[in-house]
């Protein structure tokens, strides 16, 4: 199998690791590889058609020199966002001692910042392709791999290797390394695969042949645990070779002796004296080929890209050395937000109320949408307009009068609604019908338990905060969204974790549009306009075919011809050969519209990252085992 067209792999030399692009409108590059190989990185992203400086994301493996070397390079030059497990993030932003392992290790990695966490389940959209997120902790604990379902397609970093299993790290990783290591096995093993890619050597044409060989390895260090041991030193060691040009015979005791990685192998696996274990480690190393002696120097064994030129790896490669990390928003913060959606998409799952309540009344699905609606608007003595109804319940992106309208004489007729064009209001039977669904609604989530009931109660409290915060926030001054919806997100203490989590995720999802709207309406957008804009940035639409297929709910033909037309004037749109592009002054309009919506959302949150991560690490579970029926 060849890679497929979304997609361009590199098989690099230490000591840099592999390296993927994934093309799209908002290509992403996984991993960077070594702080040395920054002009070859970048010579090779250009060579494949992509302006560095275009990349929409970076997006780390893992937190080792060889796959993040990069980042602070074209960080640094064209201010491009990484993203990482938030464990790993925790770390890097924090510029703590374990950051990359790197001192354990003796690995120089130069700084940079994390600006996006990653959860497991999480989707990442080119515009081209989408790559699904997968926690594969074993190597390392918060170890990342991509996978592509529909070419079955897995980007594993050192996960797993066509021609070797991961080292692990027991120490710097924590207890049960091997253990994690084999649970990633597992769960990558089951999935459907064609082609791996992985950090090292040649890509996986039999991924699954490749797992089962790095199982039945791992299995083996299980009964004999110094083959573990044996297997990180010799690579440990050999990497550091390469990084030093060798080391003669008399600087190899020297320097082993003040590593703390060897000495913990020593202490913990061999129960040997370290000084005493030196020539076992030089025999071994020689008889696997993992080193040679060549002039009196030990040098690596395997094939590598001597360093050169004026890059210096320590000491201001040391994480301790780097300066503070200060990111625009809190990268926990942003790791959040993707997660607000997926629960809201997931927490129906297995419920039949809904159906339960359309048979048992009669009502057509968009008829209930336009009761319930109007039922989150007002109270029983309202009376609303059509074009209230239009302007209060229903998204500023419609060009035209709600299809669901169509509706409103035949609720009339059921007695769910009273009034005609002139102004409608809802029965006690249309709040009858409303109550009962969202206590249908309420009590299927009161009953999950895909959490510890006290991890589900301290998330709960915590997003009520955050919820709060925005509610209380000076801006947007307009909160349509939360205001709307307002009466039906208050909660007690007493309702279920799992409810008052819902109210207050919805809650902060509406406010995030909140600010969206206040910021494209500052710019001087409609809603139909910026719409067709971002469907175009985000690489929906290429066309206008492409755009009226896409918007048929909410814009005609002629609407859509119009709001290109309104982009067109703005030059912020080109056209040619039925093709729609963005013009640079579009791209930025579109960017600044998202850093205003950001600078609004974030403002309020709280700046504790530490605080933010349970929130983080507590959702992205709770939305992992709603995908996976996990609810009991």
């Amino acid at each position: 199998m060849v890679p497929p067209p979304w997609m361009r792999y590199w098989q690099r030399t230490f000591p840099s690791a592999n390296m993927v692009l994934v093309f799209g409108p908002r290509p992403v590059l996984i991993d960077s590889g070594f702080g040395s190989d920054l002009d070859e990185t970048e010579q090779l992203i250009r060579a494949a058609g992509v302006d560095p400086a275009d990349l929409a994301l970076i997006i780390n493996t893992h937190y080792h020199c060889d796959h993040v070397g990069g980042n602070a390079g074209l960080q640094s030059r064209y201010a491009l966002p990484i993203a990482a497990h938030p464990w790993d993030a925790a770390l890097i932003n924090r510029r703590g001692p374990d950051t990359g392992a790197a001192i354990w290790l003796d690995q120089p990695i130069e700084p940079y910042t994390v600006s996006r966490a990653l959860a497991d389940g999480e989707e990442i959209d080119t515009g081209t392709v989408r790559l699904r997120v997968l926690y594969t902790p074993g190597h390392t604990l918060g170890h990342l791999a991509l996978y592509q379902p529909d070419d079955g397609i897995l980007i594993c970093g050192d996960a797993v290797h066509a021609d070797d299993a991961a080292w692990l790290n027991p120490f710097r990783e924590g207890p049960g390394a091997l253990d994690r290591g084999l649970a990633t096995l597992d769960r990558l093993a089951r999935l459907p695969l064609r082609w791996g890619i992985s950090g090292h050597g040649p890509p996986m044409t039999d991924p699954l042949a490749a797992i089962s060989v790095a199982q039945q390895r791992y299995f083996s260090w299980a009964r004999e645990p110094q083959r573990l041991a044996w297997h990180a030193c010799k690579r440990i060691f050999a990497y550091r070779l390469m990084l030093v040009g060798g080391l003669a015979e008399a600087e190899v005791m020297p320097y082993l002796l003040t590593c703390p990685w060897y000495l913990d192998y020593c202490r913990d696996y061999f129960q040997a004296d370290p000084a005493a274990f030196v020539p076992t480690l030089l025999a071994e190393m020689v008889r696997s080929q993992a080193a040679r002696w060549e002039s009196g120097r030990l040098v690596a064994g395997a094939p590598f890209v001597p360093l050169t030129g004026d890059w210096e790896p320590l000491p201001a490669t040391t994480p301790l050395n780097w300066p503070a990390a200060t990111p625009r928003f809190s990268y926990v913060a942003r790791g959040i937000v993707p997660l607000l959606p997926l629960f809201l998409r997931l927490r129906r799952r297995g419920w039949s109320g809904l159906r339960t309540i359309l048979d048992a009344h009669a009502i057509p699905p968009d008829a209930l949408f336009l009761l319930l609606a109007m039922t989150e608007e007002v109270d029983a003595t309202t009376v609303l307009t059509r074009a209230e109804l239009r302007e209060r319940l229903f998204n500023p992106y419609i060009a035209h009068e709600p299809e669901v309208f169509a509706a409103l004489p035949g609720m009339v007729a059921r007695g769910f609604l009273a009034g005609n064009d002139a102004g409608y209001r809802v029965t006690p039977a249309g709040f009858h019908v409303a109550q009962a669904l969202e206590e249908s609604a309420r009590a299927q989530l009161a009953h999950l338990r895909p959490l510890p009931i006290a991890e589900l109660a301290t998330l709960a409290d915590d997003l009520a905060i955050l919820a709060a915060a925005l509610w209380d926030a000076p801006e947007p001054i307009a909160k349509p969204h939360q205001t709307r919806m307002r009466h039906r997100l208050v909660t007690t203490h007493d309702t279920a974790p799992l409810v008052r989590s819902e109210a207050a995720i919805a809650a902060l999802w509406l406010a995030r549009d909140d600010a969206h709207m206040a910021a494209w309406r500052a710019a001087d957008y409609s809603g139909p306009v910026v719409d067709v804009l971002s469907r175009i940035w985000t690489g929906e639409a290429r066309n206008e075919e492409a755009l009226v297929r896409i918007l048929a709910a909410t814009q005609s033909p002629a609407d859509i011809a119009q709001s290109l037309a309104t982009l067109s004037a703005r030059q912020e749109i080109t056209r040619s050969d039925g093709a729609i592009a963005l013009t640079p002054a579009g791209l930025a309009s579109r960017r600044a519209i998202e850093t205003a919506t950001d600078r609004v959302f974030f403002a309020p949150w709280p700046t504790d990252d530490a605080w933010l991560s349970g929130i983080f690490s507590r959702l992205g579970i709770l939305c992992s085992r709603l995908e996976t029926g996990i609810t009991a």
